[in-house]
């Protein structure tokens, strides 16, 4: 017994040690918060310490009405599955956060709308109604930290937030009625910012940054007609920005970031977007868009594409009359931004999957959106940039091809080639860009024969495709009525094209081909057809266009035209048969298919009876002599014949 009363008295010494301890925890937060665990969690605990007559809300997750009850009368269990769970989950979710979020937000509004109404109305003097906004907010603010303190830390900071938002209006309005200048506001501004994030950063409650947060965006969005210039909303945003963006990355707090990033960009384009056409609006693009990249290299991946689609927003709004000094300054951004970009994809591949993992769609979306911005954007500069602009892509194409080279790194040796390829065409017009483009996949391939860059080897096709549609749509709409077939620019472009695919398809199959043991040196065969069937179409569309371009009557180069598609059916099917294709025959008898079907629906048609006769014959001496070789292939091989079947 004597030993028992012993071991009671040392654990009653120990639990009133732990008192005194959790005691001294609740009188200092700040440093409870240093020893590891959040500075509201020994409050959270201290009810249970001291019994269960005081409860606390805590951290974890919301506390539904079901295990409230169990936990403290287990004469009243309540069901905790089913409908009963849902719908006290219901309950709980709607008391504690819909309805703190409606009210915070109401509290919000009334102080904002009550500005307006005294503008508008004169009820107050400006100074008194500025004043009132603020000393409210810091009414609110210190009850919410009050709060906290005590251990409501979600209400406690919806109401710190709120009391941070309405002193938020009360700074934009004395700005907005010139009561303090432009710089004194945005001092008072940016103390408000701190005061809020200082919060934040003490309880390490993320919902305190993003109320802070929405108030802040919410003053301008409220009161932006009346604020004094574009300047000082800019600058204002960048203080709001940066401010809550630090603390976002400080403590990791991915939502606040991406609604600082969001707000950032998306309040000056929503309230003064006409106003962004000078040097102001532009470095407020650049300095945002340039720090979201730098802030988290590889990582919050949608705030990134956010700020670089949002920052070339507000570089679009610049005009052609724009200034001189302002078009220079969107020039640098806009090369800057593709520069950090690089920098980044060149130390990261932006399409590498690691460990089995997804691509991440927003960084790859990234990479691509990027370079082709900047060549989007210098397209419509060009009055501005002149030859410089072609110089710009190159160079940046050349950038992403070294990057890319030693590594052997695809995504950049490709995104490379396709920037020359946008340089190409931005110096050059008409059949010159196709035969450039040409020229570029045949390089392309070269790169992945030569040198193995796998790059190479997945743009080429891609090249030599366009090249073949530029070729035919923009280049052919452009060429004279009255040109000459064969000699001139035009057909001098189809010449150039059909080397330039031919070369590629030959260097293409070749890498393919060199070590199919290679993980990085796999058979190239679908890149290889392309280039093949680009080549052929190439050379069997420009040939028919030019017969009949020979022609100057219609007739003629109709019947032309049939008999050129029945020869180069009957070509494809020979070329098949001696180097043992079949889908290069395959393809002949596609093209036979075609003309028969012209023959027969519009040659018996149109044609005359002198060249309908021609054309009749032309399809009988064609289509017996491929029947002829492929009966004689049979009989090579002995196989049996229609007849002995």
């Amino acid at each position: 017994m004597a030993d028992d009363r012993e071991a009671l008295a040392r654990l009653e010494a120990r639990v009133a040690r732990l008192e005194a301890i959790v005691r001294r925890l609740l009188d200092a937060p700040a440093k409870g918060s240093a020893s590891g665990a959040a500075p509201g969690e020994a409050a959270e605990r201290e009810p249970e310490a001291r019994g269960p007559a005081r409860p606390v809300p805590t951290l974890g997750p919301i506390e539904t009405v079901g295990q409230r009850d169990t936990a403290g009368a287990p004469g009243r269990l309540k069901s905790r599955s089913g409908a009963g769970r849902w719908s006290s989950d219901l309950e709980s979710w709607i008391g504690q956060r819909a309805l703190l979020a409606v009210g915070v937000v109401a509290l919000v509004a009334a102080g904002g709308f009550f500005l307006n109404y005294a503008f508008e109305r004169g009820w107050i003097p400006p100074a008194l109604r500025a004043t009132s906004a603020v000393l409210a907010g810091v009414v609110v603010a210190t009850l919410g930290h009050r709060l906290i303190v005590r251990g409501l830390r979600r209400y406690g900071a919806a109401l710190a937030g709120a009391g941070g938002a309405l002193a938020y209006l009360g700074f934009w309005a004395a700005a907005a009625f010139a009561l303090v200048s432009g710089r004194v506001a945005l001092v008072l501004l940016l103390a408000t910012t701190v005061s809020v994030a200082v919060l934040a950063v003490r309880h390490q409650m993320e919902p305190l940054a993003w109320w802070a947060l929405f108030g802040a965006y919410f003053a301008p969005l409220f009161l932006g007609d009346r604020a004094a210039s574009i300047e000082t909303l800019l600058a204002y945003l960048i203080v709001v920005g940066f401010a809550t963006g630090a603390v976002a990355i400080r403590f990791d707090w991915r939502a606040t970031f991406v609604s600082a990033v969001a707000g950032y960009f998306l309040l000056p384009t929503s309230l003064a977007l006409d106003r962004l056409g000078g040097v102001p609006g532009v470095l407020f693009a650049g300095v945002g868009g340039v720090a979201v990249l730098l802030a988290r290299p590889g990582t919050w991946s949608e705030s990134r594409l956010a700020a670089i689609v949002l920052a070339w927003w507000i570089l679009a709004v610049q005009r052609s009359d724009s200034t001189p000094s302002a078009l220079v300054a969107a020039s640098v951004v806009a090369l800057l931004l593709a520069l950090v970009l690089w920098w980044q994809h060149r130390a990261r591949d932006p399409l590498a999957r690691s460990n089995g993992a997804l691509l991440d769609a927003f960084e790859a979306t990234l990479f691509v959106l990027g370079p082709l911005a900047l060549a989007l954007w210098s397209a419509r500069r060009t009055e501005f940039l002149g030859e410089a602009q072609a110089l710009v892509l190159g160079l940046v194409g050349l950038l992403y091809v070294a990057g890319g080279w030693v590594p052997r790194r695809a995504s950049l040796v490709g995104m490379g080639f396709v920037l020359l390829a946008l340089a190409a065409a931005a110096q050059l017009d008409g059949p010159a860009v196709a035969v450039a483009w040409a020229g570029l996949s045949a390089l392309a391939a070269a790169t992945s024969l030569w040198f193995t860059q796998p790059g190479g080897r997945a743009v080429a096709p891609a090249l030599g495709a366009f090249a073949a549609l530029q070729l035919f749509t923009a280049s052919l709409a452009e060429r004279p009525s009255d040109a000459s077939a064969f000699v001139d620019p035009w057909s001098w472009g189809w010449y150039g094209l059909l080397a330039g695919l031919a070369l590629a398809a030959l260097a293409q199959g070749a890498a393919g081909e060199e070590s199919p043991e290679d993980a990085q040196q796999r058979p190239a065969g679908l890149g290889t057809a392309i280039l093949w069937i680009a080549a052929g179409g190439t050379l069997f569309a420009g040939g028919a266009l030019e017969l009949s371009w020979v022609f100057t009557s219609r007739l003629a180069g109709d019947l032309a035209t049939s008999a050129f598609g029945l020869g180069y059916a009957a070509a494809l099917v020979a070329l098949g048969f001696r180097i043992e294709r079949k889908p290069v025959r395959a393809a002949g008898l596609l093209v036979a298919g075609v003309a028969i079907a012209k023959i027969g629906v519009y040659d018996l048609q149109a044609l005359e009876a002198l060249y309908r006769v021609g054309s009749l014959s032309a399809l009988a001496l064609i289509a017996l002599g491929v029947a002829y070789g492929y009966h004689q292939r049979a009989a090579a091989r002995g196989a049996p014949s229609e007849e002995a079947r």
